[in-house]
């Protein structure tokens, strides 16, 4: 009888072995993260962003209404030529609903190249994706709703996970050995139809649920401030 106790404490030493854990890491990567992230239809590949170019062009934009006609071409010529154009500035027409926003509208569609699943940024950081397309117009789900997940990564420790939207996000499918902490920065991680490396949210709570449970309780800080309004990045 006693040595069957102390197989219980022999295999949780186990799982504390660092090549152990991260073959368990790889296992739950392949068999849990990319087959929830792949249910996701329409697969695609996206371009590189940088928040930088986003304010450039939110700038160039204002600047162009002060500046007369003939430079306003030749700016026009040079942002159109000598800047990356891999995503497409849009305008916010409607927030749905008013306060804690899970829908958007933007004055962008399909004759402007937007198609579903194409993420949406403000500044650098992620807003939602596209999930419905018209001729002229874009309707986004933000981090906000309860039907957003999007594949994450911790920043710091490359620890991978689903996060889930709603009005208290949280994030999924972290087994409590994993190295994650409050404050740590979450990134895209690039699986599923959002490309990785936009910025999502920061940790604010790491909590174990019970012992029989294998996964934490962890609670997100999107990094879109959803009363934030102005241009948005459709990433093409």
């Amino acid at each position: 009888m006693k040595k069957k106790y102390l197989i219980y404490p022999l295999i949780s030493l186990i799982f504390f072995v660092k090549p152990v854990k991260l073959f368990l890491h790889t296992v739950l990567a392949e068999s849990v993260y990319i087959p929830v992230l792949k249910a996701e239809k329409f697969i695609e590949e996206v371009f590189m962003i940088h928040s930088e170019y986003e304010r450039l062009n939110e700038l160039l934009l204002m600047a162009m209404s002060q500046i007369d006609e003939q430079n306003r071409k030749r700016i026009f010529s040079i942002w159109r030529e000598g800047l990356d154009t891999s995503f497409v500035l849009a305008r916010a027409l409607y927030f749905d609903p008013f306060g804690l926003v899970q829908k958007i509208t933007l004055d962008k569609g399909l004759k402007d190249g937007v198609k579903y699943g194409m993420p949406v940024v403000y500044k650098g950081v992620l807003v939602g994706k596209v999930y419905y397309t018209s001729s002229n117009l874009s309707f986004v789900m933000t981090m906000y709703n309860d039907n957003f997940r999007v594949g994450v990564v911790d920043k710091r420790t490359g620890i991978l996970g689903v996060y889930e939207g709603g009005s208290s996000p949280r994030l999924l499918y972290v087994p409590v050995w994993a190295d994650v902490a409050k404050g740590d920065t979450l990134v895209t991680s690039g699986i599923g139809i959002i490309r990785g490396g936009i910025y999502v949210g920061r940790i604010t709570s790491v909590e174990k649920t019970g012992k029989e449970n294998f996964f934490y309780k962890i609670k997100v800080k999107p990094f879109w401030d959803f009363s934030s309004s102005g241009l948005f990045g459709i990433v093409k």
